[in-house]
């Protein structure tokens, strides 16, 4: 629940129990009201190559290929 920005409405965002697992797991474990984790680069690119090798691919998959590749997706 919150409350909006512009017209200070209050509003309700359901969500499924799996989410709000993963919420009220990290809830108050983070700094600076952070929601959830972010992977640094670093690990993002670990685990892209992993995704990689397990699926075959020879390429060099990192997580700026990945964001571009996503939004060239989105595009068309």
């Amino acid at each position: 629940m919150g409350k909006r920005e512009k017209t200070g409405v209050n509003f309700n965002i359901p969500l499924l129990e799996v989410p709000k697992m993963i919420l009220d797991k990290y809830k108050g474990s983070l700094p600076n009201h952070i929601v959830l984790p972010v992977p640094s680069n670093q690990k993002m690119n670990a685990y892209l190559k992993e995704i990689g090798d397990l699926c075959g691919i020879e390429k060099e998959l990192t997580f700026h290929l990945a964001r571009h590749s996503f939004a060239t997706t989105m595009i068309f």
